[in-house]
């Protein structure tokens, strides 16, 4: 298969009307991560307009130490963007307290 260099979108049509774009790879990987940016922008949005709850970090880390379902807290592992989010969170709180946010 031989390479074809090009520098503009490649539009492919079938019966006159547009139904693919070919790109450079490098053009695609940026579109992706402009939507990958715009995306957690519109989900930071969301979660700002939800209340933000503080409370005492022994009151917090009590609440880490018993799980309803009766699972031991080691097994307990949050989702990626839990844990994305603390870290945005925690950033901006003091030592003796912690925030929380509700799921957009």
């Amino acid at each position: 298969m031989k390479a074809v260099a090009f520098d503009e979108p490649e539009i492919i049509t079938r019966k006159g009307k547009p139904v693919s774009v070919i790109l450079p790879i490098k053009e695609y990987r940026e579109m992706l991560e402009r939507l990958e940016d715009a995306q957690d922008v519109t989900w930071l949005k969301r979660a700002r307009r939800k209340p933000m709850r503080y409370r005492p970090l022994e009151e917090y880390l009590a609440s880490r130490a018993k799980f309803p379902s009766g699972k031991n807290r080691d097994e307990f592992r949050p989702q990626p963007a839990q844990s994305a989010l603390w870290i945005v969170v925690a950033r901006g709180i003091s030592e003796a307290q912690t925030c929380t946010h509700a799921n957009p």
